[in-house]
């Protein structure tokens, strides 16, 4: 069995498919950035790539609805084997960011066909664990 090291610590809001997400409200005055965390798993026998595309797809509905300056990624989670102590990547868990989340007109509330396909696909492929929503520093004290 492998431990999963913390990646980040805040109050947590379990949630089981992004459909069953609340509608993002407008984040409150935050000096930094909002970001959307996400710990996904990917379920088998999909794979850590196909979600990546998913999300490239994502990321290319905004682009292409003229929203250019949110940033969506993800992460691969370091987990430790503890009979070996051998750190490794997990194979069926990532840490999916939605940096400066657009709100309003035009953006979560717009489920035009593309919107509900990588929906869909993110629904089929992987499941939401857990959800925050953070205020990023622009000053990360480095």
């Amino acid at each position: 069995m492998f431990r999963v090291m913390p990646v980040i610590a805040v109050s947590m809001l379990m949630q089981a498919s992004a459909q069953d997400l609340p509608p993002s409200p407008a984040a409150p005055a935050c000096a930094g950035d909002i970001v959307t965390v996400r710990r996904i798993e990917v379920k088998p026998p999909a794979t850590l790539a196909q979600y990546l595309k998913t999300m490239d797809v994502h990321r290319a509905w905004y682009r292409s609805h003229g929203f250019k300056g949110n940033e969506i990624f993800a992460a691969r989670i370091v987990v430790t084997d503890p009979s070996t102590g051998k750190a490794t990547y997990s194979t069926t868990e990532l840490i999916a960011y939605h940096i400066r989340p657009p709100y309003g007109p035009n953006t979560t509330s717009v489920h035009d066909p593309d919107w509900i396909a990588f929906h869909k696909t993110y629904d089929e492929i992987s499941r939401i664990k857990d959800q925050y929503q953070v205020c990023m520093p622009t000053d990360h004290g480095g």
